[in-house]
């Protein structure tokens, strides 16, 4: 049997996160967390596009150097991707620049995947010291997305196509790729793929919500017990928020309680994240800075004045308002308010590290928490904790709590038998399956070499 790397791919707006697992590893499978040539495990999910050589360029952090054209740069492709599938213009947040003649948002999507699967396997390699070996990999989508047959779909479509290449052959890493080339190589990929077809079963060996994934270290948790969570996870471009239970049932065998089941009530997105409320920090405060250099400094910009500015209020204002939102469609399927005052929330992503806007979102969403009887107190945030098997691959360092942050979903995508559904009362949570340890549990991808 093939050597099996299964790898969890965080396809951020941003940057992406990469973590695989070994499950032929000595001792037991781990799961490893990839580093960029910069010692970074953010890759970059910016493209730059040079208009003298004709040629993209993929996982830089700066914009490469044009002697002959012009640099264009492209953020936040997967949004882009939403706003062609549906039509609408609420997904992206930025300017939206023209892509090059025969691209589209899907196919810049789909070679970011490429590139994403040909560095992961560059390292994979090092570490298995050329050793040969099968790369499957799952990616994460909003789920609201994957409640969308449409992105759903679209989405599913791009992780395979960028499988596809890569089966064909890995994308070289350090050098720009000609548009000719990819094109040609997109458009066969396409063909090939559409007489593909993928069983209703396998999808989610390709794609899963990054709520779940993200959330799978918190029920294997002995520090996170039964009850009712939200989830904000505030990124560079969107804002997710999720509301979930976990359940608990008594085990005769071992006369205890333990975890059986979570599931979630109702999720959405906006495209209001870091970017935005970054920009609207440089508004307020009259900073003559790019977005990127205040990046990861807003508690330092924010510290400096005395009170946020009118326009970063009304950032977080969208941030809440989000998570309310989505609270309020998930209390309708379970109404019992007593139940709901224990709410207990996690807060992911860039936005999770800004203390600011952490506060502000520790306030009960129930509009009329106010006048509740005996008063709420603010909702409690559940601390990050590192899972025991996850570590960086050079060295093996545990990340850091400020870290976990960002790598919690790559962390969950990497684990291939996570399901958990979405449901319409409490009644119809399912029991979690356990982690998988062995490879003969694993369900393989599709093979289209």
């Amino acid at each position: 049997m093939d050597r099996i790397i299964q790898l969890g791919l965080d396809y951020g707006t941003s940057s992406s996160k990469l973590i695989f697992r070994d499950y032929d590893a000595p001792g037991g499978e781990r799961a490893y967390i990839l580093k960029d040539d910069d010692d970074d495990y953010r890759f970059p999910s910016t493209v730059y596009f040079d208009t003298g050589t004709d040629c993209f360029y993929f996982g830089k952090k700066t914009s490469p150097k044009s002697k002959s054209g012009r640099i264009i740069r492209y953020d936040s492709i997967k949004m882009r991707v939403a706003e062609e599938v549906k039509g609408e213009q609420k997904y992206f947040f930025g300017e939206r620049i023209s892509f090059p003649e025969g691209f589209d948002a899907r196919s810049i999507a789909i070679l970011t995947i490429w590139y994403l699967l040909s560095v992961s396997n560059q390292r994979i390699l090092r570490y298995l010291k050329n050793k040969e070996f099968k790369l499957t990999v799952t990616m994460g989508i909003p789920m609201n997305f994957y409640n969308d047959l449409a992105l759903k779909n679209e989405f599913l479509n791009i992780i395979r196509l960028g499988q596809f290449l890569f089966n064909i052959r890995p994308m070289p890493t350090n050098k720009g790729i000609l548009r000719s080339g990819v094109l040609k190589g997109v458009q066969f990929a396409k063909e090939s793929i559409s007489r593909d077809i993928v069983s209703k079963d396998s999808i989610r060996s390709w794609i899963r919500t990054e709520a779940e994934s993200a959330l799978l270290w918190a029920y294997n948790s002995p520090h996170v017990g039964e009850g009712l969570y939200a989830k904000i996870d505030v990124g560079a471009g969107t804002t997710n928020s999720s509301v979930f239970t976990i359940q608990t049932r008594f085990d005769e065998n071992f006369k205890r309680w333990v975890k059986s089941g979570m599931a979630f009530f109702y999720a959405d997105s906006i495209s209001v994240g870091m970017d935005a409320v970054g920009s609207a920090i440089i508004k307020d405060i009259q900073l003559e800075k790019a977005l990127f250099e205040i990046r990861g400094n807003e508690n330092k910009y924010i510290d400096s004045v005395d009170s946020l500015g009118k326009d970063t209020k009304y950032k977080y204002n969208e941030i809440f308002n989000l998570f309310q939102s989505v609270w309020q469609k998930s209390y309708m399927k379970y109404s019992r308010q007593e139940e709901w005052r224990s709410l207990k929330i996690f807060i992911f992503g860039g936005g999770g590290l800004v203390r600011s806007l952490v506060d502000s979102l520790k306030y009960h969403p129930d509009k009329n928490a106010r006048h509740w009887s005996n008063g709420i107190p603010p909702l409690p945030i559940i601390k990050l904790e590192a899972p025991d098997d996850v570590v960086f691959l050079d060295g093996g360092r545990k990340p850091s709590r400020d870290e976990l942050n960002f790598l919690l979903v790559a962390y969950g995508l990497s684990n291939n038998h996570l399901s958990v559904p979405q449901i319409r009362s409490p009644q119809d949570v399912k029991s979690v399956p356990p982690l998988v340890r062995s490879v003969r549990e694993i369900e393989d991808h599709e093979n289209f070499r």
